[in-house]
Parts: structure tokens; C-alpha cells; sequence
């Protein structure tokens, strides 16, 4: 018996040290799969503000009654304050005062759609022209590059090709 005292001592010892090893792997996985959490949330938030820019840029060319003379044109945010609904939380409110996003619109092409006499009749056919002879509601194109800058240096893009009809 007396020289089983060690063994409880030494048994202890290594369950504390098993323990431990097993506590710092769970703690250092968590921590890994926060840091993942945090990256697919700032993706996502910068993902869903460019969309926000280009409906923003899209609501701009439905108020007008003309094309544009001054291309490109740039919608800019320094902030998101405006799009908060007044039920954030503080912490949430933190995390979202470091983003911001911008967005230019370019013009691509017009098309138009021109009616010709061919054989009695009227050929539809589809030009690159404006203010032909026959022309109907030509159609102008608009490409729009979105960017999200949000926290860590996360910048998500989005490039989207819009028809306007005026």
C-alpha cells in the first residue's frame, strides 16, 4: 500500500493535463469557427449592400423622363445609417458603422427597335440607331459596378447590366 500513494498523485496528474489539452482544443476551435462566423456575416452584409447600391441606382433611372447626359454617374455611401430600421441592437449597430458602399452606373449601348416596309408589310428588326425613321422605344443600357467596403478590409463586387426604357 505505501507505494501506491504516488500512483493516486500521478493518475491526478495526468487527468488534469489531459484536461487541459482537451480544454485548449475546444477553446482554439471555437475561437477558429468565430473568426469564420465573423467572415460569412461581413460576405453576406457586403453582398446584400450592393444589391442595396444598385437598387438605389436603379431607383435613380426610374425618376427620370430622359437618358442621362452626365455618365457615369456614382451613388456613394460613407455610412449605412439611413437603412437602419430603429431596431438594432447596440452591438449590431457597432458592427455596421464599419461598412460602406458605392456604386457607378456606365453607359453601354442603345437599341432600338425600327419598323421598315418590306413586302407590304412592316419588318421589326432590332438597330444600334436612335431617332431612325419608324423608330419605337429604344432601349439603353447601363452597366452598374457595385462595391461594399465593410470591416477587416472585406470588399464584395457586384457588376450588373440594366435596360432602361424612358
Amino acid at each position: 500500500m505505501n507505494g501506491e500513494r504516488g500512483n493516486i498523485l500521478f493518475t491526478s496528474l495526468l487527468m488534469m493535463m489531459a484536461m487541459n489539452l482537451l480544454a485548449i482544443t475546444l477553446v482554439q476551435k471555437s475561437v477558429k469557427e468565430a473568426s469564420v462566423a465573423t467572415y460569412s456575416e461581413a460576405e453576406s452584409t457586403g453582398f446584400y449592400l450592393s444589391e442595396t447600391c444598385i437598387d438605389e441606382m436603379i431607383s435613380w433611372y426610374k425618376n427620370l423622363d430622359r437618358p442621362p447626359t452626365t455618365l457615369p454617374y456614382t451613388i456613394s455611401r460613407s455610412t449605412i445609417e439611413h437603412l437602419y430600421s430603429g431596431g438594432e441592437s447596440s452591438a449590431s449597430m457597432g458592427r455596421l458603422n464599419k461598412y460602406s458602399y458605392n456604386c457607378t452606373a456606365t453607359s453601354l449601348s442603345v437599341k432600338s427597335v425600327e419598323a421598315k416596309k418590306k413586302n407590304g408589310g412592316e419588318d421589326v428588326s432590332v438597330s444600334d440607331g436612335y431617332g431612325a425613321s419608324g423608330d419605337l422605344r429604344p432601349d439603353y443600357y447601363y452597366q452598374i459596378s457595385s462595391t461594399a467596403n465593410g470591416p477587416s478590409n472585406t470588399q464584395k463586387r457586384i457588376f450588373s447590366i440594366v435596360s432602361v426604357e424612358y
